[in-house]
């Protein structure tokens, strides 16, 4: 089971993610890239 939150701030975006041991190793190695993108995103608005 997957659970999530987001938060939008002022000047931010909080995503908290709670994951299975498995999926969460995955996302370790995922992570500098979702955040460059995630930025990337946000600027563009």
């Amino acid at each position: 089971t997957a659970e999530g939150r987001i938060e939008v701030l002022d000047d931010a975006l909080r995503i908290d993610l709670t994951l299975p041991w498995l999926l969460a190793k995955a996302a370790n190695r995922l992570l500098p890239f979702l955040r460059k993108e995630t930025t990337k995103l946000l600027e563009r608005s």
